[in-house]
């Protein structure tokens, strides 16, 4: 062939794109496993193309609950964590007193300014959201601290909502100083 003009053959590797594992090797990159639906690469099939199901990811979405106020987010909890909620609730409010309850991430929330207490009702315990940093607090803490420092409180254990005021109120001075 002369310099300057292309082959209008295939170069050698060509055949080797085409073979049944670079497709299936292709169909992995080009799906990725965080899409939307999260496609489980280790259970493809390798030799059928890679497919994901759209309709089971608009009914998902479709089912996935949203709340418009924290009333909404109680009524909708479980029975045994409502009560415990509410209570939570109104210690928080009482603590910080400037704060005005909204919902973020879907959780109830207090705001002053930017959200700084986040409370949340799981299957076995109640979250309180983010970390405190206030040493004062971080012994009483320490039983209730989750691997991250966010705080997990049994639903099958008394609640300390005396201490969970206290929280809101140090992590409302903590926020306030940081927004300065």
């Amino acid at each position: 062939m002369r310099p300057g003009r292309r082959s209008t053959r295939a170069p050698w590797w060509a055949a080797l794109r085409t073979s049944a594992f670079h497709r299936n090797c292709r169909q992995l990159t080009h799906h990725p496993f965080w899409w939307r639906g999260g496609i489980d690469v280790w259970q493809v099939d390798r030799g059928s193309p890679l497919t994901v199901d759209r309709s089971e990811q608009q009914t998902h979405m479709a089912s996935r609950r949203t709340f418009a106020s924290v009333d909404d987010y109680i009524r909708g909890a479980d029975p045994k964590a409502r009560e415990i909620l509410q209570a939570i609730r109104q210690a928080a409010t009482a603590a910080v007193p400037q704060a005005q309850e909204c919902i973020s991430y879907q959780m109830p929330a207090l705001r002053h300014k930017k959200v700084f207490f986040y409370f949340a009702a799981f299957k076995t315990h109640i979250g309180v959201y983010p970390p405190v940093q206030d040493p004062a607090l971080a012994a009483e803490l320490e039983q209730y601290r989750g691997p991250k420092g966010n705080l997990k409180f049994p639903l099958d254990a008394p609640i300390p909502v005396a201490l969970i005021a206290r929280v809101a109120k140090s992590l409302a001075k903590q926020y306030a100083a940081a927004t300065k």
